[in-house]
């Protein structure tokens, strides 16, 4: 809205003050667009279930009547990625929906993409950005001890022995 003043005089005799309001309509003829190209994180793989990991941020240049966007993971991405893995269409919030383990899959790559909440499904435009969520290992696992027989042949001279050791299982 736009508000102007008009002022009108005749040679001081009569003067005349009349506002004038503008209204301007917005239209939808913004897409959203996601600010950073590529989003990278690493968690933990003790992540807790249906926890934030990462949020996805778009913004669209229209007024707030039509500056609404939906977040996707986009279309093509591997069904693995759902098992794991939703988004929030309202805010890009990225989910956890499984325990993930380091040693299965250590690092998840798919694309989100923001779409015109506003727009119908046949005329989506849509920007998409990359998402890499890297599972880092914790420290879970009981250590394994072996114990190795001793074949004394010589102090070294530091109190430790010498000893033989098969290896074999290392391979």
């Amino acid at each position: 809205m736009y508000e102007a003043f008009l002022f009108a005089c005749d040679h001081n005799k009569y003067r005349l003050i009349h506002s004038l309001i503008i209204n301007v309509d917005d239209q939808n003829d913004n897409d959203p667009w996601i600010l950073v190209p590529k989003y990278e994180k690493t968690i933990l793989e003790s992540h807790p279930d249906n926890n934030v990991v990462m949020r996805v941020v778009a913004v669209d240049a229209d007024g707030s009547r039509y500056n609404k966007t939906k977040y996707e993971l986009a279309r093509g991405v591997n069904r693995q990625i759902f098992l794991f893995f939703k988004i929030d269409p309202d805010n890009g919030d990225i989910i956890l929906n499984k325990k993930l383990s380091a040693k299965t899959t250590g690092k998840f790559s798919f694309k989100v993409s923001a779409v015109d909440a506003n727009k119908s499904t046949e005329s989506d435009v849509s920007s998409d950005t990359e998402v890499v969520i890297n599972v880092d290992d914790i420290n879970n696992n009981k250590p394994k001890i072996e114990f190795i027989k001793s074949n004394r042949t010589s102090d070294n001279g530091l109190g430790f022995e010498k000893t033989s050791r098969d290896r074999s299982w290392w391979r």
